[in-house]
């Protein structure tokens, strides 16, 4: 009895010694198949633009179980002494050592700026993405080129901008803007975009308590509008919230504030273009996972930028009675009152019925005169409507010819070059030398390709044209798309010895048919390089503009130093009857279809297309996009 209790014992002890391993062994299992990711916040949790922007981070990655996201919080918000800083110089190089980090994502100034101090030293070979950073420039970046990321980039002018728009009479801004390092980094900022606005009268008031700042309001008429930017210490060293700040203005006065972050929402704020901290961490987390994914690649830029929006509050709208005609094109407005669903269905179906009434007893009252007035409209109708088919047949005619025309020339060269010299070589065969038999055959080649590249285009041009190509628009990376052409492309830049310098940044999404897109940037691109001479140089730009409608849009532009394109000549570029083929520097051919498809393609994307040239001095197309 005593044996078989020292085996069920042991055996029990052997158990728990075994289960032990396991669970050791998957731990550390766990633990290598887990990415850290650090992510060091300028400020203190609750701060809500620090939180915002752990919110956009923590939505790429909610669904990653691989990824382990560590926040960390400097608190520079309400502790800024150099013996602070000191301390957490020492603090973070000791937890350096406990953890092993894929990628660093530095959000804010304060962030950044530690991290462009000791990152080397204490996370050396750890790429490092920022957000949220003001007054950047390529400059800071000059030592740190493992530091990839997105500024803030405040548009402060549009802002000002929407003030004029929407207060026209209002000709005084008092700008409340404290003395932090964030303040005086977007003062700087804003310095710069005042003197475009000698129309108006700004005050800058930057040292205050709150109870001054209340009575500054206070005093204000109904000719000043408050452009409020950061507050969050007073002159005596004391932290403010943006809540208790912007509250305080809101109560003292009958101003409108307006402002540029999301953190001042629904608190007051009439509204402006608001920089989003979830738009600015979910960037930068799509960067950081694009980074463990791929690795560092030369196509990621280290500076790239977040499209902000207008947005107004519905509230401060009504308060003011500003109707949303007097808003800037594409304005978002929030809390707007949910409508009545139940009173509105039961006065369309009234509205409805009473309709049917009254158009019975009109078809009643007047049914003969109505009859002849339709038929004689109808007859109109359809004599318009054969004019306009036979102006237009005519047209279409005119057109076909031009372009058979232009078909046959096109076609009849490529095809007498290679009949003459194949009948050559087929007689002469015998008493040509290798030689020249192989520079036959080169010439024939040639025309083949040359034939070849031509059809191709017709054949694109004409599924265009009778609506084969299915436009089949989705959320697409112009970014990726436009790498992945440039890499195709690059062999022959290269043969060139062409430089081509990409400057479209990193996850920049439009909606696009990603085919037609792709034919766009590839014809655009290739007809740079045909047209630019040896060891020239090709620039890819993307940038936010602003049409004739005053509608924002992306305009994507292929600049080239290359030939140029006379003036009389760049209105036939994109017409189908008037045809322009050249030869590019290399004697490359073409068949000018390349630009007419461009713009078959633009305009089904409802966007523009046009070239800026001058004879030598180079040619820059620019196609646009709306904004999504």
């Amino acid at each position: 009895m005593k044996k078989c209790n020292k085996l069920s014992l042991f055996a029990s002890i052997f158990l728990v010694f075994c289960l032990t391993i396991v669970v050791a062994l998957a731990q550390n299992i766990s633990k290598e198949n887990e990415n850290n990711i650090l992510v060091l916040q300028s400020y203190h949790q609750g701060l809500e633009w620090t939180d915002n922007i752990s919110a956009g981070i923590q939505s790429v990655f909610k669904d990653r179980s691989d990824v382990n996201l560590i926040f960390e919080y400097l608190d520079t918000k309400r502790n800024y002494t150099p013996e602070y800083f000191e301390a957490l110089k020492l603090m973070y190089k000791t937890k350096a050592q406990q953890n092993n980090y894929e990628v660093i994502i530095a959000c804010d100034n304060a962030a950044f700026d530690f991290m462009r101090k000791y990152s080397t030293e204490f996370y050396p070979r750890v790429p490092v993405v920022y957000c949220g950073v003001n007054n950047l420039n390529i400059e800071m970046l000059k030592n740190v080129p493992h530091f990839y990321g997105y500024d803030e980039k405040v548009n402060y002018k549009q802002t000002i901008s929407s003030i004029k728009k929407v207060f026209p009479d209002r000709k005084n801004i008092l700008i409340i803007n404290d003395s932090t390092t964030t303040g005086i980094a977007i003062r700087k900022e804003l310095q710069k975009v005042l003197p475009d606005f000698d129309n108006l009268n700004f005050e800058i008031y930057s040292e205050f308590t709150i109870k001054e700042i209340k009575k500054k309001v206070a005093g204000l008429d109904d000719t000043w509008v408050i452009y409020l930017l950061v507050i969050n210490r007073d002159s005596e060293g004391d932290f403010i919230s943006y809540k208790k700040g912007i509250s305080a203005i809101h109560e003292a006065g009958d101003v409108p504030i307006f402002g540029s972050w999301d953190f001042y929402e629904n608190k007051g704020l009439f509204g402006g273009k608001i920089t989003r901290g979830f738009d600015q961490g979910n960037h930068a987390a799509h960067m950081a996972e694009t980074i463990m994914k791929n690795g560092i690649s030369d196509y990621i830029p280290q500076i790239n930028m977040v499209v902000n929006n207008y947005v107004f509050d519905y509230i401060e709208m009504e308060r003011f009675d500003i109707s949303p005609n007097h808003l800037p094109e594409n304005s978002i407005i929030i809390n707007q009152p949910k409508k009545n669903e139940n009173l509105i269905f039961i006065i369309l179906v009234l509205s409805l019925v009473l309709l049917l009434i009254v158009i019975f007893l009109a078809v009643r009252l007047s049914f003969k005169r109505r009859r002849a007035n339709e038929l004689q409209r109808l007859v109109d109708e359809k004599t318009q409507r054969l004019l306009g088919i036979n102006l237009a047949l005519k047209e279409i005619n005119t057109k076909k010819d031009r372009f058979l025309s232009i078909m046959s020339h096109d076609l009849r060269g490529p095809f007498s070059s290679i009949l003459g010299f194949s009948s050559m070589l087929h007689e002469e065969f015998e008493t040509l030398d290798s030689q020249e038999q192989k520079q036959f055959v080169g010439k024939i080649n040639s025309g083949l390709k040359s034939t070849y590249r031509l059809i191709e285009d017709l054949l694109s041009w004409s599924y265009a044209q009778s609506g084969s190509i299915e436009f089949n628009p989705k959320r697409e990376n112009i970014s990726v798309i436009n790498k992945e052409i440039i890499e195709v492309l690059s062999f022959s830049a290269e043969q060139k010895s062409i430089t081509i310098i990409n400057r479209v940044p990193d996850l920049v999404f439009v909606t696009a048919d990603k085919n037609m897109l792709s034919t766009i940037i590839r014809n655009l691109i290739n007809n740079a390089i045909k047209f630019t001479p040896r060891k020239g140089v090709i620039e890819i730009d993307l940038e936010e503009i602003s049409n004739k409608n005053n509608k924002e849009c992306l305009a994507f532009s292929v600049k080239d130093n290359g030939v140029g394109i006379p003036f009389e000549t760049q209105s036939k570029l994109f017409q189908i009857d008037e045809i322009v083929s050249t030869n590019g520097t290399d004697n490359e051919s073409g068949t000018g279809l390349g630009l007419i498809l461009c713009k078959e393609f633009v305009d089904k994307h409802k966007g523009k297309i046009w070239v800026e040239s001058e004879a030598t001095r180079g040619s820059k197309f620019v196609f646009t996009l709306p904004v999504i």
